[in-house]
């Protein structure tokens, strides 16, 4: 599903990450997919892919390369 404020969410972590892509990212940019509870994999329309995960330490959203 895409970035969209109907995204559906399973945790507060992932809403935290959905928040956070939808105030830097178009609406419908990116195609998303739930990992894990604390984490959201982003692929945009080049096939880039990115994950956004909940820094528990850092109390923030961060992201890494999707290996």
């Amino acid at each position: 599903m895409t970035n969209s404020r109907y995204f559906k969410v399973e945790t507060v972590e992932q809403f935290k990450i959905l928040k956070y892509i939808n105030i830097n990212f178009r609406d419908n940019a990116l195609e998303l997919e739930l990992l894990q509870d604390n984490a959201i994999k982003a692929t945009d329309k080049n096939g880039e892919t990115i994950v956004f995960y909940y820094d528990y330490d850092a109390q923030k959203v961060s992201s890494q390369d999707y290996i």
